[in-house]
């Protein structure tokens, strides 16, 4: 299998390499360029290229930012968000993925980039958008409702496993069952 390509680290080489291919092209058509030729694309990044053209032509966005990084230094975490574009006068954190679906996790990371933005000094964002290129050529996008409300708890233990407290510890008796 490994010789013939078929790995993981081959599945996440080509992942990212369509991912990449995939962010170049939305930003390109975000700054007002033609649409590429998809044919000088690889053939399994066409379809993503094909569905994110679809996307840009059905909403005709207007760039505000693109890649840009954002911080919190309240809660000490920074990300790269994919851009920040107007649809018919409402303003959009957007985060571009490839793949077979949206995760959850997108809305949380949505909220905490939106969050930091803010902290950052960005414009006001009013809504959050996951856009998902899909392998047949579709798009799909959502509305992200999560709140920095729900992903702070997140945040919170991450910093607690990384301070690296004595978790295992423990200066309390456990409650045995039963008790």
């Amino acid at each position: 299998l490994k010789r013939e390509g078929h790995t993981t680290d081959a599945a996440a080489k080509k992942g990212r390499d369509r991912g990449s291919a995939t962010h170049d092209v939305f930003g390109y058509l975000l700054q007002g360029h033609p649409t590429p030729p998809v044919q000088s694309q690889p053939e399994n990044v066409r379809p993503y290229i094909e569905a994110i053209t679809k996307w840009h032509t059905n909403t005709k966005p207007e760039l505000i930012e693109l890649e840009f990084y954002v911080g919190s230094p309240e809660y000490l975490y920074a990300g790269r968000a994919d851009a920040i574009i107007r649809i018919d006068g409402t303003t959009y954190l957007i985060d571009l993925k490839t793949g077979a679906k949206l995760y959850p996790e997108v809305s949380l990371q949505l909220a905490a980039y939106q969050f930091a933005a803010y902290q950052s000094g960005y414009p006001q964002i009013e809504k959050r958008m996951a856009i998902l290129a899909k392998e047949d050529g579709t798009y799909e996008t959502r509305e992200c409702g999560a709140t920095f409300d729900q992903f702070k708890p997140l945040i919170d233990a991450y910093h607690v496993l990384q301070k690296g407290e004595r978790l295992f510890d423990v200066q309390q008796p456990m409650l045995e069952v039963g008790e």
